[in-house]
């Protein structure tokens, strides 16, 4: 039987479920009688995870004024939903920073991914794209489905690396020819097994061929072309060169301007934020 996505993500090598720091948030979300201090007290209980979460919010993310010193101040500034979208973020990096990967740099990974979802959030701002799910916690996910498949399938997930910078060709090509499948597809599965909204499921499933979506098109849209802004600022290459302005510019009716003036703040904010979340 052909290799499935899902078979990466289950089974007996099956991935922890997710904190339960952040399970027990999610959970407490549904009470209609829960009060701030409730979920203050469920974060509380894990002083690593309240530091990090301090640190986002003193951020250049969110660039309050004044400091926000407890979070029982920072449910009332940020708001419940922002909140547990940074538990998600701080819990999914915790959990794959202890995996063991010698094929790539984990500093270069969440760099990459979170400077991609530091980007779809501005432009989702710019543009008004009112989805209720933030496109920061999507980017910051979108590549997880590499990180299992370099645990899961090493020396296929080294062949392809070497495949793909001999032949200087994208990596989510070669995993189609050598698996059937690429890592958005995993990275889904993944998302999808964890019981996270279908939101991030469709998108992320689609990052790498958008004009496949039938849901969610223009967020997928989005993803994608954050994604490659973010390779493209790895490499010190033009911003330019990897825009297909008939496609992502026309379908987003986005402005150049207000991608460069996004573009800008996410430059600001990239160091602030990517050292609160790897923060010991």
């Amino acid at each position: 039987m052909q290799l499935q996505p899902v078979d990466l993500v289950r089974g007996d090598v099956e991935l922890p479920t997710l904190s339960t720091i952040y399970l027990q948030f999610t959970q407490k979300l549904d009470e209609p009688s829960a009060k701030a201090e409730d979920f203050a007290e469920i974060i509380s209980s894990d002083p690593a995870l309240t530091t990090k979460l301090l640190k986002i919010v003193n951020s250049a993310y969110y660039s309050f004024s004044a400091t926000i010193t407890d979070v029982s101040h920072a449910i009332t500034i940020v708001g419940l939903t922002e909140l547990r979208e940074m538990v998600l973020a701080i819990c999914v990096v915790d959990y794959f920073e202890g995996l063991p990967n010698k094929l790539i740099s984990m500093e270069d990974f969440w760099e990459h991914s979170i400077y991609t979802g530091l980007l779809a959030r501005e432009i989702q701002r710019s543009l008004a794209m009112n989805t209720g799910d933030s496109m920061f916690t999507v980017g910051l996910l979108h590549d997880l489905g590499s990180l299992v498949f370099y645990n899961r399938l090493p020396e296929i997930a080294k062949a392809v690396l070497e495949i793909s910078d001999r032949q200087e060709c994208p990596r989510f090509e070669v995993e189609r020819e050598e698996l059937g499948f690429d890592h958005a597809a995993i990275g889904a599965a993944l998302i999808e097994h964890w019981g996270l909204p279908e939101f991030l499921v469709k998108v992320i499933r689609y990052h790498h061929a958008p004009d496949k979506a039938d849901e969610y098109s223009r967020e997928t849209l989005l993803l994608n072309l954050s994604d490659k802004i973010s390779r493209a600022v790895e490499k010190g290459d033009p911003v330019n060169s990897v825009i297909d302005l008939n496609r992502d510019f026309a379908a987003l009716n986005l402005k150049n301007e207000v991608l460069m003036a996004s573009k800008e703040r996410v430059d600001e904010q990239l160091q602030s934020v990517l050292a609160a979340i790897q923060a010991v």
